[in-house]
């Protein structure tokens, strides 16, 4: 064989080699990349995007930090409340008392308002209270109760062994139960009210009479009986409301005249409520004054004068029944 055919046939195997070699080249590409004839590509994109979706929820849901931080939050705990409970009942001068963990003023307002007595409290501070007291006298149970406080007591009449409270001031501890408190501090606020009764103002001095009354207690009234000489209806009205309030008694003279002579239908009124309830008035002068004021020019007096006698005239027959009722629940 020549050199020229040598050389040709190499480059015809080169070329079989080459040719063979790229057709199964384009076979192996076609066979890998085309889809299966069942199952359409956008099939393939919405498969791929669930799993990307399912990779990322328990992500979430393992993430350190809530979405929420503040409602995760624990709240601290507080250890439970001691329980309170309060049973009061005042019956014919005795008190049964049952108090866990109660205010001491709750306790005072609610014997006051059973008992019917004045308790003035203003001028001592709140405490908690825990005590029981079975029928026990009226004024024994308020010193027991005020055992940490100063107290003055006013009875209806010292002289009788069964006189009965009337009014109860109560101060801080120290002041040496003496009313009104011996501290300078006091002594100067008196003297600025004493002077601010003169004011222009019938408000003013209106006001400076009522915390006077607070001040002096059964002191104030001298204080009292002349502002009732006042020429504003308002200033002795409200005199005569707040020594009614606090249990202050006044001169039986001083109501006799305010009832047959003030001009104001209100002052009248009061007077009339303040004999009634007066501890130096026996029933029977009580009655009088009652049927006297029934005559009154004004109706309102007279309604209200009438209104008192009948309960003047009944209370007798109900403290009978009330007296038989207690018998009756003792004795079974």
């Amino acid at each position: 064989m020549t050199k020229k055919n040598s050389i040709s046939a190499t480059v015809l195997c080169l070329s079989i080699g080459l040719g063979a070699t790229l057709y199964s080249l384009w076979r192996d590409e076609n066979s890998s990349t085309a889809p299966p004839q069942n199952q359409p590509q956008a099939s393939v994109r919405s498969n791929r995007s669930a799993e990307s979706t399912q990779k990322v929820i328990p992500t979430i849901k393992q993430s350190p930090f809530p979405a929420n931080a503040d409602s995760t939050e624990k709240k601290p705990s507080y250890p439970p409340r001691p329980q309170s409970s309060l049973e009061v009942d005042v019956r014919h001068g005795e008190v049964t008392l049952r108090a866990e963990n109660q205010s001491l003023k709750k306790v005072l307002a609610t014997v006051a308002e059973q008992s019917g007595i004045q308790i003035n409290a203003q001028l001592i501070a709140d405490r908690e209270l825990s005590m029981q007291l079975v029928r026990v006298p009226l004024d024994r149970a308020l010193r027991t109760i005020l055992e940490f406080e100063d107290s003055f007591m006013a009875f209806e009449n010292q002289t009788q062994a069964n006189a009965g409270l009337k009014a109860v001031w109560v101060l801080p501890s120290g002041t040496g139960g003496t009313w009104p408190p011996r501290t300078i501090a006091c002594t100067r606020e008196i003297s600025v009210l004493a002077q601010q009764l003169t004011a222009e103002q019938a408000s003013q001095r209106a006001e400076a009479l009522d915390a006077l009354i607070d001040l002096q207690g059964p002191d104030a009234a001298q204080t009292v009986v002349q502002s009732l000489r006042d020429h504003d209806d308002d200033v002795r009205y409200r005199a005569l409301l707040k020594a009614h309030a606090v249990g202050l008694a006044l001169p039986p003279e001083t109501l006799t005249t305010l009832v047959q002579q003030d001009r104001s239908e209100l002052v009248r009124m009061m007077a009339i409520e303040s004999i009634a309830n007066h501890p130096a008035i026996d029933e029977q002068n009580k009655v009088a004054f009652a049927q006297s004021a029934i005559r009154d020019v004004s109706p309102a007096v007279q309604t209200r004068a009438g209104e008192i006698l009948s309960h003047l005239e009944s209370a007798p027959l109900m403290h009978e029944q009330d007296q038989a009722l207690y018998d009756e629940a003792e004795g079974q």
